[in-house]
């Protein structure tokens, strides 16, 4: 899916009739980057990101 989409970007960017477009996917990219480096990942360091773990959502057995 993620070749796809590169794929998409590049052919409706790379034409000279879509020039304009190479801003918006430029823009596009830094946001995202932005995103990824600025607040994803000091949440996944921090834990509030992500998938949690597998023990964190099992409850412990009952003590007999």
């Amino acid at each position: 899916m993620l070749v796809y989409t590169v794929l998409v970007m590049l052919v409706l960017s790379l034409p000279a009739p879509f020039h304009g477009a190479d801003k918006v996917l430029g823009y596009g990219l830094a946001l995202a980057a932005l995103w990824y480096f600025g607040g994803l990942m000091w949440r996944l360091k921090k834990g509030t990101a992500g998938v949690k773990p597998i023990e964190d959502l099992v409850a412990p057995p009952p003590d007999r």
